[in-house]
């Protein structure tokens, strides 16, 4: 039988330890941490961002540079570039729960939005390699540009964006199916359309009746074209550069244009290695 002092003691009990679990758990949310690669130490030091103190120093592998951080999963992959590796992180108690050996040197890493998987740029051999967060192993592997540097998952599109720094390119994977670059455009399409509606009114009328006398004398067009029509008919330019990919894209919902494939520009646009080409539905010979 259970006297009236062991049942007071097992209650405060109860509640010594739902106040420790409660405390943990807020204590992670109100005590963020950033966790930043320190790639001449070996090392990845832990900064509390309530006090901007480093409050541990994790040893990892040789040259640690990429570094990516799960919330949901309290993880961090650390791609080691020195020692072809990816240090896992328990981000709870900051230790090190795995390695995960690689054939190459990891230089940025990414996940997924759900965390089931980190995306790696293999720099050397042109790859991104696909880490499953449960097996804590390599999964897939697919090919992009030369020397990809960078790479970030863009959630609302299901897009995954890598750098390329010996191919000068940006690309961009729909991972809702199998990866394979889309255009460019196509991926900045609803982002430059948001900007059509800060355009000048009068500008945009402007821009119409230009684009229209262009179109209506040439079939193949790129946007870069109108573009310059409309300055050597006296056009400023917008207050936002993306203003001009906008009134393509207005034109394209107008039906006065349609996409006919990717070229390389013949405008002055060298920080693109592609453009979209149109075919003029004004086009009148």
């Amino acid at each position: 039988m259970i006297t009236r002092n062991k049942k007071k003691f097992v209650i405060l009990l109860l509640i010594s330890l739902l106040t420790l679990i409660y405390f943990c758990i807020n204590y992670y949310k109100i005590n963020p941490k950033a966790y930043i690669t320190n790639q001449g130490d070996n090392t990845v030091s832990v900064v509390d961002l309530n006090t901007f103190k480093v409050i541990k120093t994790i040893k990892v592998g040789i040259a640690p540079l990429g570094i990516t951080i799960l919330n949901k999963k309290n993880l961090g992959f650390i791609g080691n570039v020195g020692t072809d590796d990816i240090s896992v992180i328990d981000t709870r108690t900051d230790e090190i729960i795995k390695t995960i050996k690689l054939n190459t040197a990891p230089l940025s890493l990414t996940s997924s939005p759900d965390e089931s998987k980190v995306y790696v740029t293999d720099w050397f051999k042109n790859n991104i390699l696909v880490v499953s967060v449960k097996e804590m192993k390599v999964i897939d592997s697919f090919k992009v540009g030369k020397t990809p540097s960078g790479v970030v998952f863009n959630e609302k599109y299901n897009y995954l964006i890598v750098t390329n720094r010996d191919s000068n390119s940006v690309e961009v994977y729909d991972m809702n199916k199998k990866p394979v670059p889309q255009s460019r455009f196509d991926f900045i399409e609803d982002e430059i359309a948001r900007v059509f509606i800060h355009a000048d009114d009068e500008w945009k009328q402007e821009y119409y009746e230009n684009a229209a006398r262009y179109l209506s004398k040439h079939k193949i067009v790129e946007g870069g074209n109108i573009c310059a029509f409309c300055r050597t008919q006296g056009m400023s330019d917008p207050h936002h550069h993306n203003v001009w990919g906008a009134m393509m894209s207005s034109l394209k919902k107008l039906g006065w244009v349609e996409k006919v494939g990717m070229v390389r520009p013949t405008t002055r646009q060298t920080h693109i290695n592609e453009v979209c080409q149109w075919e003029s539905k004004l086009f009148k010979g």
